[in-house]
């Protein structure tokens, strides 16, 4: 029964390990470290095919500079893209798959940092903006917590009067989203562009923006003008009666769909706050087009390894 098991887990990695080298050397084998395409075998290591770059000297797999790379169970990465797909906890991930609440937690977050790193949309057309706060949270630090702890986190409204973190959302008509948390808790022109910036006005098709507040002296009118873009401030506000093309109900209903999917974690450390966004964004992503859970399982691209 023993060897049934081992041959099976040995089956899974392999179809991992080939799911990763067809979407990542799609254009043909080339260095993991250098980009160099003169590269040769160079035996194996624990059953993994090992190349060296020519180029730079160096060895490496088929998992080097991924998430998986010196992963002890890569087999079961399959079964951790459907605990993603299903938005469970860290306990209940590690129920399901058998390993310890803490590997997945270095999972979660090692997936997560390298699909936020991989999976970058570019806006375009209509943007919409609009912002969020959520409680500034040091969730799993200790020693260094810097005042008196909360023993029941408040809900991070507008008149809370703790410390808090800004989200800027951005969303196009096409459903493409940009979830960044702002570098300072005020919002200006500054922060709109560096939270925007490989993200909008990259290509040659025209931008204009749209937001739920601020006006024509807000920081989304600012940064218009600063970029040479269309502005168009929001009639009726965020849940007021729509005014096309400057309406704003793609970005509101974005933002409701991640408050409601937020609590179930119950708090998350403003340090992970942006691993998170991107969670969400893919998980939304996937639902509305109907895709699987495929897009969970190989961010590839992160500096890993």
């Amino acid at each position: 029964m023993e060897r049934w098991q081992r041959a099976g887990r040995e089956r899974a990695r392999s179809e991992i390990v080939a799911a990763v080298r067809d979407a990542r050397f799609s254009h043909g084998l080339a260095c993991a470290r250098c980009g160099d395409r003169h590269v040769q075998r160079w035996g194996q290591a624990r059953g993994r095919q090992r190349y060296r770059c020519v180029g730079c000297g160096r060895t490496f797999n088929d998992l080097t500079g991924t998430a998986a790379a010196y992963l002890k169970k890569a087999e079961l990465l399959n079964g951790y893209a459907a605990c993603l797909q299903e938005s469970l906890s860290v306990r209940a991930t590690a129920a399901r798959l058998g390993i310890h609440p803490s590997t997945a937690f270095r999972w979660r977050h090692r997936l997560l940092a390298a699909m936020s790193q991989a999976h970058r949309p570019e806006l375009s057309g209509w943007i919409e903006i609009d912002y969020d706060w959520f409680a500034h949270s040091r969730k799993g630090e200790r020693g260094v917590v810097d005042r008196p702890p909360r023993r029941r986190a408040p809900r991070c409204l507008t008149t809370f009067g703790g410390r808090r973190v800004c989200v800027i959302l951005a969303c196009d008509r096409l459903g493409h989203v940009a979830a960044t948390p702002a570098s300072t808790p005020r919002i200006d022109a500054d922060v709109l562009d560096s939270a925007l910036t490989g993200r909008a006005g990259q290509s040659h098709r025209r931008v204009a923006l749209t937001a739920t507040r601020g006006g024509p002296y807000g920081p989304v009118a600012r940064l218009a003008r600063k970029k040479g873009w269309a502005f168009r401030q929001a009639r009726g506000g965020a849940f007021g009666p729509p005014g096309w093309p400057g309406h704003v109900r793609t970005v509101v209903a974005y933002r409701m769909r991640l408050r409601r999917w937020l609590p179930r974690f119950r708090g998350v450390a403003t340090k992970y706050l942006a691993n998170y966004l991107s969670w969400h964004r893919a998980l939304d992503m996937a639902r509305r087009s109907g895709l699987e859970a495929t897009i969970m399982r190989w961010p590839i691209g992160a500096g890993f390894g």
